[in-house]
């Protein structure tokens, strides 16, 4: 059911993937546009993991309008807003704003830290320091994973340049998107993948799923890393090592980014 509104009240069903009417015109994920099975079954396996139901059901105004605002921060300024500014911005008191970012928090749909009334973090954008610096709109602003920063663009409804590195030899990559966000235009060097690892500890996906998303240069360094990254696996990561459970697709350039950015809700999840 969905309420008055429009905005989302139960997960929608299309082909048996879940789905998510975030408000009029924007669902996540957009299965339409993810057509590599490797992209299906990695966002599958997310959604899962992390149980995305509980961040979404009951999703409404109230949590819409200042995690849009945030965004919309993030992509014009590379950093969070304060919360006396998101407050002015979403047209509500302090108070009400601190509500909704705590709630958000509880969603992990954003990283909220109530005592100090800061916001270090939305999905994809964080302001901690990361492997991948997304340069959109004049603004640099890190993303959170690989798939995050691929994403950010198509979100945002511009192009980008990411600078990255590979996880496993520490060598720069570069990629970019063209047709606002939505087309991978450049990947240098080639023979770059995505590691998608899965594993979701303390309701938490920026310290746990967010870790093992990564960009990784073919090679045995690559491989080695990957058999070393933990499977999948929700709870506190599994301590000496075991066998891994992953996927990896290339990236080539035309082609489009991947499976939106991460749980963020997908294109025009900002505006």
């Amino acid at each position: 059911m969905l309420k008055s509104n429009g905005l989302p009240q139960e997960a929608q069903q299309a082909g048996g993937q879940p789905s998510w009417r975030l408000r009029p015109g924007v669902e996540f994920p957009n299965w339409s546009a993810i057509r590599s099975s490797e992209a299906r079954a990695a966002l599958m396996g997310v959604i899962e993991l992390v149980r995305a139901s509980r961040c979404w059901e009951s999703y409404g105004e109230a949590e819409d309008r200042p995690r849009r605002r945030v965004l919309q921060h993030y992509g014009e300024r590379g950093k969070a807003p304060s919360l006396a500014a998101l407050a002015g911005a979403a047209g509500l008191s302090e108070s009400e704003t601190r509500d909704s970012l705590v709630g958000l928090n509880e969603r992990d749909l954003l990283v909220f830290d109530a005592v100090a009334g800061r916001i270090s973090g939305a999905y994809p954008f964080t302001d901690d320091k990361t492997d991948h610096l997304v340069a959109v709109n004049g603004a640099s602003v890190y993303a959170m994973c690989a798939i995050d920063a691929l994403g950010a663009g198509a979100m945002l409804g511009h192009d980008t340049t990411i600078d990255s590195k590979c996880r496993a030899r520490g060598m720069p990559i570069r990629t970019g998107t063209r047709s606002q966000g939505t087309t991978l235009a450049a990947c240098n060097p080639k023979g770059t993948v995505v590691w998608s690892g899965l594993t979701y500890a303390g309701n938490r996906a920026a310290s746990s799923l967010c870790t093992v998303i990564a960009l990784l240069l073919l090679g045995p360094a690559s491989a080695g890393m990957a058999a070393r990254q933990p499977a999948r696996h929700r709870g506190p990561p599994p301590v000496g090592g075991g066998g891994a459970r992953g996927r990896h697709g290339h990236l080539r350039p035309h082609a489009q980014p991947g499976p939106g950015s991460g749980l963020n809700g997908g294109k025009d999840a900002a505006k």
